[in-house]
Parts: structure tokens; sequence; C-alpha cells
């Protein structure tokens, strides 16, 4: 699927205000799906963007947390509009502002946010990338520079 108006690549990982409550146990990946641990699945989203960001520099790369929104999974009383929980998406994969042009970053509502400090650690970023290579068989290769 090609949305209009983008030309290159880039990457936006989906990511939830709960992943600063995740911990980085590599053991836990298997378990994500069927133990339902979404604060790790989220924080293991959040360490996915940085880590792209960082081995493929000219992909832009963020991670965006869409706020609590009213879904089967957020129940009816969330209070966070569905709509702004999108429009921070599709700002950063179509906008032409200063500040939607960044890699490696963490956003609610537009706005930079602060991830778990884990997803930054490069060490971090490296076991996680392991351990899905062992469990996938499929390496995240680093850019190719020309």
């Amino acid at each position: 699927m090609k949305l209009k108006g983008i030309s290159k690549a880039l990457a936006i990982a989906v990511s939830l205000g709960v992943g600063l409550l995740g911990v980085t146990v590599y053991s836990a990946i298997p378990n994500i799906l069927a133990e339902g641990t979404i604060a790790n699945s989220k924080l293991f989203d959040v360490v996915l963007a940085f880590a792209v960001a960082r081995l493929w520099p000219g992909v832009p790369s963020n991670a965006v947390d869409p706020g609590w929104v009213p879904t089967k999974m957020g129940g009816p009383s969330a209070p966070d509009d569905p709509e702004q929980g999108v429009a921070t998406q599709v700002w950063l994969a179509v906008s032409d502002e200063r500040d939607a042009k960044v890699s490696g970053r963490h956003f609610y509502h537009k706005r930079t946010r602060a991830a778990h400090p884990a997803a930054s650690d490069v060490t971090v970023q490296n076991g996680f990338l392991a351990a899905c290579e062992q469990l996938t068989g499929v390496r995240l290769a680093s850019a190719v520079t020309t």
C-alpha cells in the first residue's frame, strides 16, 4: 500500500504509555502473545523503532502513543480522542513541518514524549534484535551506504 504523499520509506511503531512499565527481559518475548504482557510488548515496539532509527538513519522511524482511546481494548470510558491518536501517525507520515521530520523519537498528540530509558539503550536494542533473530531466523541488517 502506498500512501499519497509518501515518496520514501518510513517506520512508525504504535506504543502505549503502559510501555513505560515494561521490562527488558528478552525471555518474555515468546510469552507476549501467550500471556498478554502488553507493557513489555509496547516497550519492545519503542525499542524496535529506536533501533531502526539508529541502524537506518535515512529511514525516519518513530514511536507513537495514540493515547487511551475508546476501543474494544480501551473500553468505552477511555478519555482520549481516537482521531487525535491517528493524527500524529498521519502527521509524521506526510507533514513537511520540521518537528515531523525527525527520527528516533516517541510522540503523543504531535508532541515529543519521554520513552522508557531502555528504548534508547543500544545494548538493550541489540539484545532485543538478537532475541528476535533467534526466534524468527531473520536478522535486521544495517543500512547499506553507497
